[in-house]
């Protein structure tokens, strides 16, 4: 049952990090207001019932506040995904819209100011997003940590849990670097993945605060390897085109546009989809064809790609 809908707001972004997913765009596009009425329409029949607005950094949309404004109005709750460079205009929506709003989502990607600030590219990042998460919860606004882990920062694993159980937060999420051109000698190996995964999963019971993996550090193997083959999650770009998952780098894995395609019909093609890539991994392991980053989210990267697209043509 669908549950949430994953819009990139906008890709405009005031920071340039060196792990950063979706590159870093000179032209940029924000998503259609027209297309989120649409889109908040047609996903209810499906059971959709939250938005989720990341970027780039979701209030550099033009008319992030208005955005808000209409996803709340059409009966959904809400979260963001923010580097914490501004609180305006977050800190007035979630005032503003509390009985909707849910948590914001805070990306802390090191312990400390020397790892976070290099990561993120900018001086005064750490000390931005820490006053920022101690601001919200002094407020009683929930906050969850999302942490992307890579070469710099694997050994941060519990001074990061520590920084989020002191900032407040009710949750902090792990997950790894996708690769991409331009961050490859960031991305950990898949033994990498894994014995950290590992050490997580093992201190859950012992640190008083809810822990998450998510599959871009470590999927869990098999067929079924994703919880996005659950489709509780729609992911939209910023052009208003449905993707297989949020996490596939650039404009791999686009399903179509809502431009001239109805919600209806793009879910058709994303679940074809997923059955081909399912059936797609069953064949690779019965051969024996794993092979390094199978049980990371880099095997949607490569079966996303052109080229891998045009040998399953063959």
């Amino acid at each position: 049952m669908l549950k949430t809908i994953g819009i990139v707001a906008t890709t405009r972004c005031n920071l340039r990090c060196a792990h950063c997913l979706r590159g870093y765009p000179e032209e940029h596009y924000d998503f259609s207001l027209d297309l989120l009425e649409r889109l908040l329409n047609e996903a209810r029949p499906f059971g959709a019932h939250h938005v989720a607005l990341t970027g780039g950094e979701p209030c550099l949309h033009p008319d992030f506040e208005q955005m808000v404004e209409m996803v709340v109005d059409a009966g959904y709750t809400w979260h963001f995904v923010s580097n914490s460079l501004r609180t305006e205009p977050y800190e007035s929506l979630m005032k503003r819209y509390r009985d909707n709003f849910r948590y914001a989502s805070l990306s802390i990607d090191g312990a400390d100011a020397a790892t976070h600030d290099e990561l993120r590219g900018r001086e005064g990042a750490f000390e931005a997003v820490t006053s920022t998460a101690r601001r919200y919860t002094s407020q009683g606004f929930p906050v969850s940590v999302a942490a992307s882990l890579n070469q710099r920062n694997k050994t941060q694993v519990e001074d990061l849990i520590g920084l989020a159980k002191e900032l407040g937060a009710y949750r902090i999420g792990f997950g790894g670097t996708i690769p991409t051109p331009w961050n490859e000698e960031l991305v950990l190996s898949e033994s990498e993945s894994l014995t950290i995964h590992q050490q997580i999963e093992g201190s859950k019971p012992e640190v008083g605060i809810e822990i998450r993996t998510v599959s871009n550090l470590c999927t869990s193997g098999g067929v079924h390897f994703c919880d996005i083959l659950d489709m509780h999650e729609l992911a939209f770009n910023a052009r208003g085109e449905l993707v297989f998952c949020c996490d596939v780098p650039g404009d791999r894995g686009t399903m179509g546009t809502l431009l001239d395609q109805p919600l209806s019909a793009l879910i058709t093609d994303w679940l074809q989809i997923a059955a081909d890539l399912q059936a797609h991994r069953a064949k690779r392991i019965a051969e024996g064809q794993m092979g390094e980053g199978f049980d990371t989210c880099a095997f949607c990267s490569g079966y996303f790609s052109a080229d891998s697209q045009a040998l399953r043509r063959r």
